[in-house]
């Protein structure tokens, strides 16, 4: 309705095609965006938002193809060049390329070194692929000095402590970033972030809490089936649901028992 009332409306046009994306109508989302993109070609956001929806449903060259582009038209405007290496490497890593996708980070941490966001990302993927984990810690930990409250770095801090045996730790950072995703989810309608809640099964999984292991990991399947397309961690979330239900009754938490 509201660009019926004036079709070049951008702010109609961009909450349009993210409510489009979110209910699966990607050819009509990336129309209104390309459209809009065209009518204002100095507004890097509607590409951002495109960029970002091809990437979401699986898109890959195309994303890419835009991305690039984008590198090569702004070259001066660091927000552009710091959101679209990032998602390039998001990219990368999606198509299982961790090589590239490290690449596109440790180039904008040579131009942007204390950029929180970069630190983050790259110190994430070294987690993932468990290398250079003191590096990560180290990274992860200087990205959280910008904002504290932040839940994807909060996860990157108990991702990584996880990954260096420190199961522990590992615990009270995904627990805040469990609850803080949460509380986004309710208050502002975000999707919620499977991958905190399977972070944090594996943790408790570790540590032999069997019972608020499979809590976390059910849990993250009700978020993961809610999301559009799917959460493609969903089937190995599942598997680690049915290896648990096979070892039988499980005890309760190790903090509610008696002696």
């Amino acid at each position: 309705e509201a660009m019926g009332l004036d079709p070049t409306d951008g702010a109609a046009q961009f909450r349009l095609a993210r409510l489009l994306s979110g209910v699966g109508q990607v050819d009509y989302a990336v129309r209104v965006l390309g459209e809009a993109a065209k009518r204002e070609p100095a507004n890097p956001d509607y590409e951002l938002l495109l960029g970002g929806i091809l990437t979401q449903y699986g898109r890959n060259d195309e994303a890419i193809k835009r991305f690039v582009s984008m590198l090569k038209r702004y070259t001066d405007n660091e927000d552009v060049i710091k959101a679209v290496r990032a998602s390039l490497s998001v990219i990368y890593v999606n198509q299982g390329d961790y090589a590239k996708g490290e690449a596109e980070l440790e180039r904008l941490l040579e131009r942007f070194p204390d950029d929180a966001g970069s630190n983050n990302d790259l110190g994430y993927l070294y987690a993932e692929q468990g290398k250079n984990l003191e590096k990560a810690e180290v990274m992860i930990r200087k990205a959280l000095l910008e904002d504290t409250e932040n839940r994807a770095y909060l996860d990157s801090l108990g991702w990584v402590l996880f990954k260096r045996g420190k199961a522990k730790e590992a615990l009270e950072p995904l627990t805040k970033a469990a609850v803080k995703m949460k509380e986004a989810a309710d208050q502002d309608g975000i999707n919620p972030d499977a991958t905190i809640l399977e972070h944090l099964g594996d943790v408790y999984f570790q540590l032999h809490d069997l019972r608020k292991a499979g809590d976390a990991w059910r849990e993250a399947v009700k978020f993961a089936e809610q999301t559009v397309p799917p959460e493609r961690r969903l089937p190995e979330i599942r598997k680690k649901i049915d290896s648990l239900e096979q070892l039988g009754p499980i005890p309760k938490s190790p903090s509610t028992r008696t002696p």
